[in-house]
């Protein structure tokens, strides 16, 4: 077991509100950390706290896990995006290490992106990086400065989609699309695509904790994922059943499908349902003691029962 105190970031995120329980359930000693309103025993830790902050609230702390960050927002223009995505997914997570590094912290684990790869094809441990968008290049390019600059054990987790109850994203607009009473034109969709279960995300961080607490100098990057791929079919059917309801599906041909996204000019959407991305989660399995959850279904009905609440 990991003795020393450590530090999760983004603790009221969709990720950290699940892991902070999980890890303090291991009898861990857990220190979450909040961009604002923290309840009592919580650190409130941004972006915005400067470098002697950083050191006080690290001091102590045997290690960080990184989570919080900043997602795609609608409605923004891409320079503003952009710049937000330099500030707090690339330049604040080196100046957290650069801070724990001062104040003794020997372990940072990093949440990055599968997207850091790209968006399509079957990804594993030794793909190319291939980030295609700023939010992604800002993931790489954090990745980069934390395994220049840090000095200690450093190890960096790629994860697809997590699904779960309360998923932000494109699982929450897939979900807020099955709520509706009508027909989706996904029943011909046999598309795969790799999720991870929220569970097997935590199981993974307690993994590496696990080893690191054994005296082990783990350190690399990593993709990780559910075994089973799904196809968006799939994903429609689980968060209906979770639902209650039946599937719906109406069988549009994917070309027709994809066609009519495009002319839309949702042409990204058309290859986030339609797509595969098969994600290979081999040597951190090989690495760690970890196994992947053997399906995303059980993930994706409790996501939609949560709609229901």
């Amino acid at each position: 077991m990991y003795r020393d105190p450590v530090i999760v970031t983004g603790a009221g995120g969709f990720i950290g509100r699940h892991l902070v329980g999980a890890l303090a359930s291991a009898g861990l000693d857990i220190r979450p950390a909040f961009r604002r309103d923290p309840p009592a025993g919580g650190l409130l830790l941004d972006d915005q706290t400067n470098d002697t902050g950083l050191r006080e609230a690290l001091a102590g702390a045997g290690a960080v896990i990184h989570l919080a960050g900043r997602a795609h927002r609608t409605g923004e223009a891409p320079e503003e995006q952009a710049d937000a995505f330099g500030t707090i997914n690339r330049e604040w997570p080196l100046r957290l290490a650069a801070a724990g590094a001062a104040a003794g912290v020997r372990h940072f684990l990093f949440v990055s992106t599968i997207g850091v790869h790209g968006t399509q094809g079957l990804i594993g441990h030794d793909s190319p990086l291939a980030p295609g968008t700023a939010y992604a290049r800002s993931k790489a390019a954090a990745e980069a400065g934390l395994r220049e600059e840090f000095p200690g054990h450093l190890v960096i987790l790629r994860p697809p989609l997590v699904a779960g109850p309360g998923a932000p994203g494109n699982l929450a607009r897939l979900a807020r699309l099955a709520s509706l009473p009508l027909p989706l034109p996904f029943g011909a969709v046999r598309n795969r695509r790799s999720l991870l279960s929220m569970r097997g995300l935590c199981r993974a961080i307690g993994a590496v904790l696990e080893r690191w607490g054994g005296g082990d100098a783990a350190s690399g990057a990593y993709v990780l994922a559910d075994a089973a791929p799904v196809s968006t079919r799939d994903i429609v059917t689980a968060v209906r059943a979770g639902m209650a309801r039946a599937p719906g599906l109406v069988p549009i041909a994917p070309a027709l499908l994809r066609g009519a996204l495009a002319a839309t000019g949702r042409g990204a959407m058309a290859g986030q349902l339609l797509d595969d991305l098969v994600v290979d989660p081999s040597a951190f399995q090989r690495d760690f003691p970890w196994r992947p959850e053997p399906e995303s279904l059980t993930a994706l009905r409790e996501l939609g029962a949560a709609w229901r609440r």
